[in-house]
């Protein structure tokens, strides 16, 4: 869900030994805060600038930091960030595997249909029987050390997520401002095409004025 799919030979079933991808995307809005709140908490494989509103509207870089020879991803701003990586795993066609579309709201506001969707289009069959089972607690970021036990992958906070997204609470950090920047940056057809239009109205009722963008060019 962070990164693009390459050009080279990533349309062909033999370059991922015929696996199934998993498309996840996440409404821009709590997409772009996510990634701030990373920024800020971990500061790992990320050049931004460190203020909130600098950061929404500034130069973003990712990179690999365990990698001294690591590639760069620069884009003018976490919203382009945004349009760039999200219409690169839309507009990708493969061929020999399936690449079904998960929006994250959903996998967390209601886990369990979401889930069975996503079995049927990839026609798994569940090996094991038993009642369907939500974390509890947060998991431990990849990199914090190693794990012998089950114990080890979460941590002792709750795990409240769904409420997060359900009730888009992640709303509350941007202001008019911040809000009609986003709307002017955002590739309306794309919000569409993946399913979040809901969030682009609520934005537009929230800043005084604003009007709906014309639509994007689409080959």
């Amino acid at each position: 869900k962070h990164g693009m799919t390459p050009v080279g030979e990533a349309s062909q079933a033999a370059a991922r030994d015929a696996t199934d991808l998993i498309v996840v995307t996440k409404d821009p809005f709590a997409s772009m805060h996510s990634i701030y709140r990373y920024f800020r908490d971990a500061g790992l494989n990320i050049r931004a600038s460190k203020s909130w509103p600098a950061f929404l509207r500034s130069r973003i870089v990712i990179f690999d930091q365990s990698n001294p020879a690591s590639p760069e991803y620069r884009f003018q701003n976490p919203v382009q960030l945004w349009n760039d990586v999200n219409w690169n795993l839309h507009r990708f066609r493969a061929e020999g595997f399936k690449t079904p579309h998960v929006r994250y709201g959903d996998l967390l506001v209601d886990p369990q249909a979401t889930l069975q969707g996503l079995v049927s289009r990839l026609r798994l069959e569940r090996k094991t029987a038993g009642t369907f089972e939500l974390p509890e607690k947060k998991l431990r970021r990849m990199d914090e050390s190693a794990r012998t036990d089950r114990g080890d992958y979460v941590t002792h906070e709750t795990f409240d997520a769904a409420r997060y997204y359900r009730d888009a609470e992640y709303m509350q950090h941007y202001d008019a401002d911040d809000l009609a920047f986003v709307l002017d940056q955002v590739d309306e057809s794309l919000v569409q095409d993946l399913g979040y239009d809901a969030a682009i109205e609520h934005a537009r009722a929230l800043v005084p004025g604003a009007k709906r963008r014309r639509r994007w060019w689409r080959p």
